[in-house]
């Protein structure tokens, strides 16, 4: 073992038989707060829950979807150097109602993850995974989009997976391994998380291509994930079995070796006599952001009890709790 710092996720490094009235005790967050709110024209009917944040030469970019009034979806970045306060700069890239001053990109990209790639060249410093082309069999997949500066993409036309996960991927460089490790959303036969691992993540991925494609939007669309990737995190008999796994949202944690995190968004379906009249329709339910640890990203302990649970902030009953991919550092704090 080196002599960097070192979390304490499991029993990995204490001596059990010298320890005694010692408890492990993950710090929940003490703080939940609006950072950001819906009031741009292109932001009218609200944001989506996916978003991603990296810290960039003391720089935090958040990266977020949000409607308009037409239900157009659009790509946008907000900037800040505290991670409380934001800004959206006026990138220019892209002309809407008539004026490039706002802060959307010139592309969409709804169900993606970003992430800072320490491996990459500088001009693909930023890297962008995203679905692209729904519903499209012969085009839509999951997509890598890469940049310098976190602003101007450059995309890609290769196609790395030829299934659409329906969710945020989430993916890091792992030093150790010497490989990218990409999360994905997975049926199995719940929502469960999958996980490929690659040498170069501009090609195109391995997966099991036996496995019969899950086809759940119908035979002319584009399938999801199901088995074709191994499946390293899902629902189990310590959940109640009205629980699947929406999202993964997993990154190396950067102040310590040998430590990946994932903020996993348990689906609580409203299913069984007690909530299915709450139901509007067959899938509809609630998000807990539950936490789960791990030293190599393939075998993980996740914490049931919720880190972040529905609740009321200014006034308004919080449903659909999500985690975002990332996590910046400002003085002790952390963000998210």
């Amino acid at each position: 073992m080196s002599s960097g710092r070192h979390l304490f996720l499991d029993d990995q490094l204490i001596d059990s038989e010298m320890t005694e009235h010692v408890k492990r005790q993950f710090n929940p967050p003490h703080a939940l707060r609006r950072v950001l709110r819906p009031e741009k024209s292109w932001e009218a009917l609200g944001f989506i829950f996916y978003c991603s944040v990296v810290d960039h030469d003391g720089t935090a970019m958040l990266y977020y979807r949000a409607y308009d009034g037409e239900k157009q979806k659009h790509f946008c970045l907000a900037t800040s150097k505290d991670g409380l306060t934001w800004k959206r700069p006026e990138l220019k890239l892209s002309d809407y109602q008539g004026s490039n001053l706002n802060n959307i990109f010139p592309f969409e990209a709804v169900e993606a993850g970003v992430f800072l790639d320490s491996h990459a060249p500088a001009e693909k410093r930023f890297r962008l995974l995203h679905n692209r082309h729904w519903p499209d069999p012969a085009r839509a997949g999951v997509y890598l989009s890469s940049s310098a500066d976190g602003i101007h993409w450059q995309l890609s036309d290769i196609r790395l997976l030829p299934r659409v996960p329906d969710s945020q991927p989430s993916a890091c460089w792992d030093p150790k391994t010497q490989e990218y490790a990409v999360y994905l959303r997975a049926w199995d036969p719940k929502r469960s998380i999958g996980r490929v691992a690659v040498k170069d993540i501009e090609v195109p991925w391995p997966y099991d291509e036996s496995v019969s494609p899950l086809h759940v939007w119908g035979k002319k669309k584009v399938a999801t994930i199901s088995r074709e990737l191994p499946i390293v995190m899902r629902p189990d008999d310590s959940d109640p079995e009205n629980v699947q796994l929406y999202t993964s949202n997993v990154f190396r944690y950067p102040w310590a070796e040998n430590a990946y995190l994932a903020f996993p968004a348990a689906y609580f379906l409203y299913r069984g006599a007690q909530l299915k009249d709450r139901a509007l329709n067959g899938n509809d339910g609630t998000f807990d952001v539950q936490l789960a640890v791990s030293h190599d990203g393939i075998h993980w302990d996740r914490q049931r009890q919720a880190w972040i649970q529905p609740d009321y902030l200014d006034g308004v009953q919080l449903q659909l709790v999500s985690m975002g991919t990332g996590m910046i550092r400002r003085g002790r704090e952390l963000h998210q």
